[in-house]
Formats: structure tokens, sequence, C-alpha cells
């Protein structure tokens, strides 16, 4: 089966985007069946408010803050931790499929310029690694990290895997 439709655009854009979509839709998911963001966002709610009297101790320097602090430290600690390794669940289940994916793409979009930009982005040669593209070219990676991102803010909302604080 010819590949060329996926590889250059405007193929490369549907399949690229589509890509995006499944695997920003498969992480969101896993996400929200692997955190419970109830509890991470009130871990995270002790953490800012130690942090605002960390800070107000700072500015004024109350002793009477400062004991308050003293005796929230132990909570705070516990918080940070259980919500690092809350948030670091996910990975266990994300990171082997994306990495295989991206071995399977890289020799088919290796050098393939997907979006040309207007201007040129001398910090794009960050992400290229002895690529021949030019800085205002982005390569799948690019294009792939472009999308996700814009598509991680809109499945967020809907599947409700954001860290805001419930009002």
């Amino acid at each position: 089966m010819k590949l060329d439709w996926i590889i250059f655009p405007p193929g490369s854009y549907i399949f690229l985007t589509l890509l995006a979509f499944l695997i920003t839709l498969f992480v969101q998911i896993v996400n929200k069946k692997t955190i419970d963001y109830r509890k991470l966002r009130r871990l995270n709610q002790i953490q800012r408010e130690y942090y605002e009297l960390q800070r107000e101790f700072l500015r004024t320097g109350n002793k009477k803050i400062k004991k308050k602090m003293e005796k929230l430290k132990p909570d705070v600690d516990r918080a940070r931790a259980e919500s690092f390794s809350m948030s670091m669940k996910p990975m266990l289940y994300v990171t082997l499929p994306l990495l295989i994916i991206w071995q399977l793409l890289r020799p088919i979009y290796m050098e393939v310029p997907i979006v040309s930009l207007p201007i040129e982005l001398p910090f794009l040669g960050i992400f290229r690694r002895n690529s021949a593209l030019s800085t205002n070219v982005l390569g799948f990676f690019g294009y792939y990290t472009l999308v996700s991102y814009l598509l991680s803010f809109i499945l967020q909302k809907i599947l409700g895997t954001t860290l805001e604080v419930e009002q």
C-alpha cells in the first residue's frame, strides 16, 4: 500500500491532526480514569494556602503566621508527595504506546516539511537534531505538538480533567 497520501500535504495534515486527536483523547481518558481530580484539587488547595501563608509571612514577618505554617508543614509535604504520585500514575499507561507510535512515524516523516510558517523562528532549531528543515518549517513532531497542545485544552474542558479549583 502506498503511503504517499499521508506523508505529504494535504494528507499529512489530516493524518497527523487525526493522530494528535486520538492520542490526546487517549491521554485524557487515561488521566480521567487514573487520577481522582477532586482529591488532587483538594491537595493542590492545601499547598496553595500554605504558599499564600508563606508569602504573607515573608511580607509581614508575623510570628503567628510562622507558627501556623509550622503546624501545616507536614500536611503540605504529604499533599505534595501524594499529588505528585497521583499525577505520575497515567505515565505508566501512556509512555510505552507513545514511544512505539513515534518510532513507527519517525522514519516516515523525518525530513518531510508539514507546515511552512510565514516567519523564521530560531528556537525551532532546538527540536530539530541535525534536521535539514529550515527554521520557518514545522516537521511532523512540531505540527503534532502544536495540534495536540491546542486539542488538549478543549478535551480537558470537555472531560473535566483540568486542575482548576471548583467554586
